[in-house]
């Protein structure tokens, strides 16, 4: 795990992949790439999955930008990087962990234990919404 996107490049690439030529996002990369911790999981010399994490205030961080490659789906990579990304929070003193979730990936992030609140909102063109968990 890394502090920073530019010493992420794999991270980039797959975000790059996934979010903006698979997805059609048009903004993609911030600010907060540049404080937020930011992980890679790799298979057979390819890195396949990532996500970000990054501080929202005292004992709350926020996870983001959770993304598999195609050829990686079905392999229980999101959960192992969402594992990662808790336990990375734990060590860092969290006590709650939110993330804004695409709707069509609420099912996956209720069966790690995240539960949903609010209203569902556009982030572009893609309806999400925000989620929390207590570690």
């Amino acid at each position: 795990m890394q502090q920073g996107l530019e010493h992420c490049p794999e991270a980039k690439a797959i975000r790059e992949e996934v979010f903006m030529k698979e997805q059609g996002f048009q903004v993609e990369f911030d600010d907060t790439d540049r404080e937020a911790w930011h992980l890679v999981l790799w298979q057979d010399g390819k890195a396949l999955a990532t996500a970000r994490l990054y501080s929202q205030g005292e004992g709350v961080y926020a996870v983001g930008r959770v993304a598999v490659r195609k050829e990686g789906r079905g392999k229980q990579l999101g959960r192992a990087v969402m594992e990662a990304m808790e336990q990375k929070a734990r060590q860092l003193g969290a006590k709650d962990i939110q993330l804004s979730a695409q709707v069509q990936a609420r099912g996956f992030y209720e069966k790690l234990g995240y539960r949903a609140y609010g209203q569902e909102y556009l982030d572009e063109h893609c309806l999400h919404i925000a989620m929390e968990k207590t570690l």
